[in-house]
């Protein structure tokens, strides 16, 4: 259905949208970023176009803009470490919530559990230290994040033995 939409009202005002374009192109050579704009489209039509001819295409790049915003902030956040073992610390700490978020762990709830339990281990014991990272199937289930559907049936089951 959306694909169908896309074809009868995106396409004729994306095909009116490059005609504009030609258009308007000669009038703007001495605009150089405009210019340069222009002819990136013109350039690229067939290629632009093909957002309305298939509706998995996103006819914007917002959902890929969103999932690299946390990278560019904490990349941002680095340049003001004062020195180059705080921007590496960062960097290890940035990277471990990631793997804590991608394992659907709970990065709160995992740094504490390493908080309670590092200061008792051998830190020299590799295998024993593999046991704590986000990935491993050792740490207890507290940390694990739940989904939506298993919030509410655990709220669910707490509702009916009340």
């Amino acid at each position: 259905m959306r694909g169908i939409l896309r074809k009868e009202e995106l396409k004729p005002k994306f095909e009116k949208f490059l005609s504009w374009l030609e258009e308007i192109e000669p009038r703007n050579k001495g605009k150089y970023s405009m210019s340069k704009a222009i002819q990136y489209v013109l350039n690229n039509k067939e290629g632009l176009m093909e957002f309305t001819n298939d509706a998995i295409i996103p006819h914007d790049n917002t959902s890929c803009e969103r999932s690299i915003r946390p990278f560019v902030v904490i990349r941002n956040r680095c340049k003001f470490s004062v020195s180059v073992h705080g921007a590496q610390a960062s960097a290890m700490i940035y990277s471990l919530v990631i793997s804590c978020i991608e394992n659907k762990q709970n990065p709160y709830m995992y740094f504490t559990h390493l908080f309670e339990n590092l200061p008792k281990l051998d830190l020299t014991n590799k295998e024993e230290l593999r046991k704590y990272l986000p990935y491993s199937r050792e740490l207890p289930s507290y940390i694990r994040t739940l989904s939506k559907s298993e919030i509410k049936a655990i709220l669910n089951e707490a509702k009916s033995q009340v």
